[in-house]
């Protein structure tokens, strides 16, 4: 049986309906920030921040920087980075109630727990590391760059000069002109490697 409604219902009703669930959440919401802090810290206590070494005249990293080692590290800022994105859109809202009150009681808690400000220097600290690795990417291609143009500042001469002379110099019947053939080859190619490393 259903009992009439309360003219005045105790206030304890009123606080678990709306302001426990929000302290609730902020309180979740915090932890889990502090979460984030904890393992974005974690993860760049594990990156090598030691230059490399010389040794013997060739530079050496430590084991820490190994390729494998730094692929493994960007994967987990990314699982990281990836976590965070889905809490900043499933609990980042900042309007919790359709009542005047409650969205005022929720902004000054929110307020004076602080989650805002920590929210934002995770977001920071995050939005710092990513334009790091960006950073890293991009000169990682830079260098493959580099040394795909050498290869091919060698290899475009040489095979224009075999598209001159063709493949079928080195045949029976031209053997006696191999030596004259050859010469011919190397000089066209070193007229064309000579102007393309300038």
């Amino acid at each position: 049986m259903l009992a009439p409604p309360e003219k005045n219902p105790p206030l304890w009703l009123h606080f678990m309906g709306i302001y426990f669930d929000q302290t609730l959440l902020l309180l979740y919401l915090r932890v889990t920030l502090f979460q984030f802090s904890e393992s974005l810290r974690k993860l760049s206590s594990r990156k090598d921040p030691q230059p490399p070494t010389e040794s013997a005249g060739t530079a050496t990293t430590t084991v820490g920087s190994s390729p494998m080692i730094q692929e493994q590290w960007r994967q987990r800022f990314r699982d990281l980075r990836l976590a965070f994105a889905l809490f900043s859109n499933q609990y980042g809202f900042p309007l919790l109630s359709n009542q005047q009150q409650g969205i005022e009681m929720y902004t000054l808690a929110r307020e004076h727990m602080d989650v805002r400000e920590l929210f934002e220097q995770v977001r920071q600290s995050i939005h710092d590391s990513h334009e790091y690795l960006q950073g890293e990417a991009e000169f990682e291609q830079a260098v493959d760059s580099t040394k795909l143009t050498q290869i091919a500042t060698i290899g475009l001469p040489l095979s224009i000069a075999a598209g001159v002379f063709g493949m079928n110099m080195f045949n029976d019947k031209n053997l006696g002109d191999v030596c004259t053939g050859l010469m011919y080859f190397v000089v066209l190619s070193v007229v064309l490697l000579v102007p393309s490393l300038v």
